[in-house]
């Protein structure tokens, strides 16, 4: 027993007083923390930076306990000017989960960051607005997003093609009949959507359900999708990664 308490006050000790700017050497390589301050129990990086690029903030404070039993737990908020995300973290050696997440992030913020593929990369490029996470939640295993649930909402949405196409706000509500698959509805604007979103193959997705223009500018626009039944409702299937 006296071997223990010792053991486990070595470990505590640890973790009080260990810095955060030697622990923080141990990120991947394209990410460094230029400003670090505090411990690893409970620091903060001031300036993040990714493949050169200042990607904001980032504070945490661990959970000791969960060292014990082989799982990484930490409480983490995550900031760039005006936009933030808080969360809980928990990693072991086969999967990475993410909890209670909530936030808000502009799509200018979300397009800076350097970890977007070309073709993410490109159609971001064209997309302004916001998102809001709420009680957002999902669990990285055997290299894909799994059990994902919350809420996703983009607000002031809009398209640049040859025209600014104007698409309002839309919602996301994930996991509220079986994980990663959600409702996906418009929160008022040019365009009435009600569809179903899967994500249970991510990064492979599918959207089902229909779409109607409330603004007439849309109505050529949504010739794409064939012809609109009786109540002006167009056939939404789309599929993506």
């Amino acid at each position: 027993m006296p071997l223990l308490l010792c053991s486990l006050g070595l470990i505590i000790g640890v973790l009080v007083w260990f810095p955060a700017s030697l622990a923080l050497r141990a990120l991947p390589g394209p990410i460094r923390c230029a400003v670090a301050t505090g411990t690893l129990w409970q620091g903060r990086c001031s300036r993040l930076v990714a493949q050169e690029v200042p990607v904001g903030a980032i504070a945490w404070q661990l959970r000791p306990a969960e060292l014990l039993g082989g799982r990484l737990s930490l409480h983490m908020i995550w900031w760039l000017e005006d936009d933030h995300l808080r969360g809980e973290i928990d990693a072991t050696r086969d999967s990475l989960t993410l909890s209670s997440l909530r936030g808000r992030l502009d799509l200018a913020t979300i397009r800076s960051l350097p970890i977007w593929p070309a073709g993410v990369s490109a159609r971001l490029a064209r997309t302004e607005g916001s998102l809001r996470v709420e009680r957002f939640e999902g669990t990285r295993r055997g290299g894909r997003w799994v059990d994902l649930r919350g809420t996703l909402e983009g607000e002031g949405l809009e398209w640049q093609a040859q025209d600014r196409w104007v698409v309002g706000g839309v919602r996301v509500i994930l996991g509220v009949d079986r994980p990663s698959v959600g409702e996906v509805i418009d929160t008022g604007g040019p365009l009435e959507i009600k569809a179903t979103l899967f994500l249970e193959a991510a990064p492979t997705w599918t959207l089902e359900g229909s779409v109607r223009a409330r603004d007439a500018a849309w109505v050529p626009r949504l010739s794409v999708f064939g012809p609109p039944d009786p109540l002006g409702r167009h056939r939404l299937s789309i599929e993506g990664r």
